[in-house]
């Protein structure tokens, strides 16, 4: 299993400790399935020392092979050919040697230098089995190590120069019947360690980044920069299509050099002691009023770096005001997506499972529809960016509605209007 200790006792020391209340159950004891789902909602923490969920049919599994052979059941099992290896000498020796000369390419890179260079057909041997023998011969890159840069510690000057960013996993919240976890997305300023926004979300996904960014955009002005790790969403096609837009720089953590993201971690911390330990579990609403709550007692704390509170360091900045959107700006424009949709028989463009009906196109037209992720029932479309609405297929029907005979109004010809 990835991420957990290699020592097979270890391992298996772990599962047994999860499953251990499942061996003694008796006739009161409530149904086994039932108990799997309770233990398979619970997060544990590997040997390692990573955070993990397991879902119910794995801890079945486990209990099933403790019972039939009983620790060694719960071992990973050893291949057979463990230590042994099917790639040529020749192979292995080139890719050694290339390994030497190239330190930072990926294994990746290797073998499509291999592969130019016709050392490797593409095939045998499959790239498991590189893979695999580089892992266990130490080929796999190391960038630590080649990194002749160290890191220091950096702080900008003014409000706006610079906002960090980051998602942190936060507790499992009410939805429905069901619980799910939150996630806390964060900006956080780097001159004045205010926070700009802080707002717990059902998903860590590019949408629930970029609506933050754009309620923060609008109440504080745009940064010059948007500091992040190397994440999905930070590194998303729309996040740099945002901030092109606006003229945002967009730097990036160093891979394997969390050190550079010591504030807003820092604010994690505080926030994990100071908010969320022993907090009960309540909707999403309400953790999010609660947050504000508590963000707003933090920005009027003394904080240990400034010596003084965020919120009069913030006062106190003697920067230029940052640029603000126009108020004749719509903001959404700043945000919005783009994308070409065929159009289909039905005059109709699909996005996110839902039919909007398109004026004036022909069945197999490509359109450019814009749209934000959020929103769905506010799309655009074509060079003039006309709106669109979902499809109401009950209204379209009444125009073929007959009018009712004896009830035309705007009728010259009706004796009656004549006499009066």
């Amino acid at each position: 299993m990835k991420g957990i200790s290699s020592n097979p006792d270890d391992l298996a020391l772990w599962r047994y400790g999860i499953i251990a209340p499942l061996l003694h159950r008796h006739d009161g004891s409530p149904p086994l399935h039932r108990e799997l789902c309770a233990l398979s909602q619970r997060s544990y923490y590997t040997p390692d020392g990573l955070e993990k969920r397991l879902s119910a049919d794995t801890l079945r599994l486990w209990l099933w092979r403790y019972k039939k052979l009983g620790l060694a059941g719960l071992r990973n099992k050893v291949r057979k050919d463990c230590g042994r290896t099917m790639l040529p000498e020749v192979f292995r020796n080139q890719l050694t040697l290339l390994r030497k000369e190239h330190p930072l390419f990926t294994v990746k890179r290797i073998l499509r230098e291999l592969l130019q260079k016709g050392a490797w057909d593409g095939r045998k041997p499959s790239r498991t089995a590189i893979y695999r023998f580089t892992a266990a011969h130490g080929l796999n890159r190391n960038v630590n190590e080649h990194s002749g840069e160290s890191v220091r510690p950096f702080e900008y000057p003014h409000f706006g120069d610079l906002w960090s960013a980051d998602f942190l996993h936060g507790p499992m919240v009410k939805d429905s019947v069901l619980a799910r976890k939150a996630y806390l997305h964060t900006i956080i300023d780097d001159a004045t360690r205010y926070v700009v926004s802080a707002q717990f979300h059902p998903a860590e996904n590019t949408e629930s980044l970029l609506s933050d960014l754009m309620m923060a955009v609008r109440r504080f002005g745009i940064p010059k920069r948007f500091y992040t790790d190397n994440g999905a969403a930070f590194r998303s096609h729309h996040l740099r299509l945002v901030a092109a837009k606006m003229r945002i720089a967009l730097p990036h953590t160093p891979p394997y050099k969390p050190q550079g993201r010591g504030k807003i971690e820092r604010f994690f911390r505080s926030l994990r002691d100071g908010f969320l330990t022993g907090r009960p579990k309540s909707t999403l609403r309400k953790l999010n009023a609660d947050l504000a709550e508590w963000v707003d007692l933090y920005h009027q704390s003394i904080h240990s770096a400034l010596d003084m509170s965020p919120l009069n360091r913030k006062l106190v900045d003697q920067g230029l005001p940052l640029e603000q959107i126009p108020l004749t700006q719509n903001i959404n424009d700043l945000f919005r997506m783009e994308t070409d949709k065929k159009v289909g028989s039905d005059g109709c463009v699909r996005m996110w499972g839902t039919r909007f009906e398109v004026r004036d196109a022909y069945p197999g037209e490509v359109i450019r529809v814009y749209y934000v992720p959020w929103d769905h029932s506010y799309l655009l479309c074509g060079p003039d960016k006309l709106f669109i609405r979902p499809l109401d297929a009950i209204n379209n029907a009444r125009r073929f509605d007959k009018p009712v005979r004896g009830k035309r109004t705007n009728d010259n010809n009706n004796p009656q209007e004549k006499l009066s």
